[in-house]
């Protein structure tokens, strides 16, 4: 490994382009000055599998990136980036498996029939493959207002995508595809302006998170009650004035997150009192004001408005708002 980090630099040292490094697998070259990578650097490291760019303000990333055959992560955090890395797409190289994209200013990710018009960097090109080992994409804190339709999105094809993170940007809507990433375990959408989720979301069968808090959600597709192995909801910050009664089928969840929503007295479906392994459980700043208790479950802990909590024991009760008997 080289680590390069924060050195105030401006260009690599000569060295990085004049040797030959065939054993080098990881290079840190994070929060420096770097503007660009020098042409060919990929031939000086042909085994490189881990490269951090994170806090370089790049603004385009280097096309050399597109070359590295077998890199597996790759951080551009914080690069100033007004676009999508296009070098990862216009590749026959499929091994990158981390791509961290957050803290940009990306507004879209380019739809696969643009990618025809740019320079092919090897023979063998297809898009719909090049990102087909990702685990991890996160495009996080940039300015994206959509995503691409299924018959041309980038995502289409990540079969092995298990953490997709879509969190703090400008998003009105989740195009159906997201829902066939068949082993996304983490989605994370919080802090966008979606009004809805796709009806499909409970296609997504592998899926252990689900965050869409803090957008403007005013109710739940019932197909979410086939997240079967789901463990966290939140959904905290909307405008859901109830929940569907499918969030009862949840039977693995342990966290559920409704506060500072909309729920009145009985806008919470008898079915919660299905969720045993359920262990937090938020509630507060929504206009309900009749309390009924449901013995449930044990162990579980409760944030609510202090007087509804009082003379309660929360080892013995889970605290549920508007569930009549």
């Amino acid at each position: 490994a080289i680590d390069l980090y924060d050195r105030k630099l401006r260009v690599l040292p000569p060295f990085m382009h004049s040797l030959t490094f065939n054993s080098l697998r990881r290079l840190n070259l994070s929060w420096n000055q770097l503007t660009t990578l020098p042409d060919g650097i990929e031939y000086c490291m042909p085994s490189l599998r881990e490269l951090k760019l994170q806090h370089n303000p790049l603004v385009t990333p280097p096309d050399c990136i597109g070359n590295m055959q077998f890199l597996r992560t790759l951080n551009l955090q914080c690069c100033s980036l007004q676009e999508f890395p296009q070098c990862l797409l216009i590749t026959e190289h499929d091994c990158l498996q981390v791509l961290r994209l957050a803290g940009n200013n990306i507004h879209s990710i380019p739809p696969k029939r643009t990618l025809s018009e740019k320079p092919i960097l090897h023979h063998n090109y297809c898009p719909q493959h090049s990102l087909a080992q990702l685990r991890l994409l996160d495009l996080s804190r940039n300015s994206l207002t959509s995503l691409p339709l299924a018959a041309d999105s980038v995502l289409v094809g990540c079969d092995h995508l298990e953490q997709l993170v879509l969190s703090k940007n400008k998003l009105l809507s989740i195009p159906s595809h997201v829902c066939r990433l068949k082993s996304l375990l983490n989605l994370e959408m919080d802090n966008n302006n979606l009004a809805s989720l796709p009806a499909e979301v409970g296609d997504l069968e592998s899926l252990r998170v689900l965050s869409v808090g803090n957008n403007r959600l005013q109710s739940l597709p019932a197909s979410i009650g086939r997240l079967e192995k789901l463990e966290e909801l939140r959904l905290e910050n909307n405008q859901l004035s109830s929940i569907v009664a499918e969030v009862g089928n949840l039977r693995n969840l342990r966290s559920l997150f409704l506060q500072d929503n909309d729920l009145k007295d009985g806008a919470l479906p008898t079915s919660l009192r299905n969720l045993k392994k359920l262990r937090l459980f938020y509630l507060f700043n929504n206009p309900i004001h009749k309390l009924i208790i449901q013995r449930i479950t044990r162990n579980t802990h409760i944030l609510a408005d202090e007087e509804a909590l009082e003379a309660v024991n929360l080892a013995d009760y889970l605290l549920v708002y508007g569930i009549h008997p």
